[in-house]
């Protein structure tokens, strides 16, 4: 930050370089140790009640964070608290996001809203339209504890864009992540064939991977391949979600072609979905693909799965005719406007600012599983150290130029929805591709006007 220099604890310790996943049915890796935690930071009288020292700025913040993730959260929290001794964050879990979400609404009406929560950017849309989140803009250009333009820089483009609404900072970026590639190393190396960077190589691969007598298929896509169906509309050079005219282009000529790429692939024999396994980590690692496409937070479920029964790795998404397109998703901080003093708002602000420090974004990449959110902390030495050892982790920030974030208009979680249910008809043969894409454009447009 500009003109405080103040201490702040190498996040450097204890914690195990681990890669964890925010799904929650998946199988947790090992718990990571962890600093001991903090979180109470109140004292008790003599009669054992608790008490607040006065000198002390206590902060509530909201988030869906379990398991190792919690933990992860739990690192950094205490790392602040080391580092600003005179703030405590109040860290409360309170389920899912969308959990979050309706407990949010509800606090809004009743007046009792935290001072910030983590949430989704399709979540915070209807927070910024409700009118219940205090802009950031100003915080993030204060002359005294606001960033540098360098340091406004240094946050990735795209999560940098994602956390503008109408020209105003609303939010800080937290944990990130995106789709790669996973592969078989040995099966690769075994078959004399390279990764596919492109989708017409990758078609060629997967001819050449797949063996029916082994019960294997070159190529694999979850259920849910609503995230590789944008991005192959987009290298198609067609369009998702307006955010301007909030419309839905998706049903158009490039939206079929790039149906039509993954079920040609499919009906060729060359690729299968996940089907009754829901995901593809476990059918990966009994190797009945040789490939798939899945949330760079799934490694350590793949990790799982393969149990050091052959070598993997990951790689950036394929491009088309030259295009690259990758979806990133993920959750920020917001804070609320909850009548809270100037000071808590500073307050406030330095912890979402602290976040954004090289080595603390890099730290919480590593302990989450998460994507560091600024260029200096993908390259800090502690993250660019854990690469060498976990060289698989390096596809996600690989593609940071390719990166895309869906339209944040309202109604966006029922498009999404919808075009996942009218993915799965044409995945299940209920309807062809023209109709089926005709009608989830259809849907979601009455979404979108509603």
């Amino acid at each position: 930050m500009k003109n405080k220099k103040l201490l702040l604890l190498l996040l450097v310790l204890v914690a195990p370089l681990l890669f964890l996943v925010a799904c929650e049915n998946a199988v947790e890796p090992e718990t990571a140790e962890t600093q001991p935690t903090v979180d109470e930071p109140d004292t008790a009288d003599e009669n054992g009640e608790p008490t607040v020292d006065e000198h002390v700025i206590y902060l509530d913040f909201w988030h869906a964070m379990t398991g190792p993730h919690e933990a992860a959260l739990t690192t950094l929290i205490d790392a602040f608290h080391h580092a600003y001794p005179h703030i405590r964050i109040r860290a409360e879990y309170q389920g899912s996001y969308a959990d979050i979400n309706t407990l949010i609404m509800g606090s809004a009406m009743a007046g009792t809203l935290p001072h910030m929560a983590q949430q989704t950017t399709d979540n915070i849309t209807g927070y910024v339209n409700d009118g219940i989140l205090l802009p950031l803009t100003a915080l993030f250009n204060d002359p005294d504890n606001g960033l540098s333009q360098d340091e406004m820089d240094d946050i990735i483009a795209v999560f940098r864009e994602g956390v503008i609404w109408d020209g105003e900072f609303m939010s800080v970026p937290l944990g990130k992540s995106t789709r790669v590639l996973y592969y078989n190393i040995d099966l690769l190396e075994a078959y004399d064939v390279e990764v596919p960077t492109t989708w017409e190589a990758l078609i060629e691969v997967a001819q050449i991977l797949t063996n029916p007598d082994e019960n294997r298929f070159g190529m694999g896509f979850e259920n849910g391949w609503g995230t590789e169906f944008i991005a192959l509309t987009l290298q198609h050079g067609g369009a998702y979600i307006d955010e301007v005219t909030e419309i839905a282009h998706f049903g158009a000529q490039p939206g079929i072609d790039a149906a039509r790429f993954v079920m040609d692939l499919h009906e060729a024999g060359y690729a299968r979905f996940a089907g009754e396994d829901n995901f593809l980590s476990g059918v990966f690692g009994n190797g009945f693909v040789a490939m798939y496409i899945g949330s760079s937070t799934s490694m350590p479920h793949v990790a799982s799965a393969v149990d050091g029964a052959f070598e993997w790795s990951t790689a950036v998404l394929p491009t088309y005719n030259g295009n690259a397109a990758t979806r990133f998703q993920g959750n920020d901080i917001v804070l609320f406007d909850n009548g809270m003093s100037e000071e808590e708002q500073h307050a406030a602000w330095t912890f979402m600012a602290f976040t954004l420090r090289p080595e603390v974004t890099a730290q919480w990449a590593m302990d989450s599983g998460y994507i560091p959110v600024t260029y200096s902390g993908r390259h800090h030495p502690i993250f660019t150290d854990f690469l060498l050892e976990n060289p698989q982790a390096a596809a996600p920030s690989d593609q940071f130029d390719a990166g895309f974030m869906t339209a944040r208009s309202m109604g966006a979680n029922q498009v999404w929805q919808i075009l996942g249910e009218e993915l799965g008809n044409i995945r299940l043969g209920l309807y062809d591709i023209e109709t089926a894409l005709t009608r989830a454009q259809e849907r979601a447009n009455e979404a979108l006007a509603d």
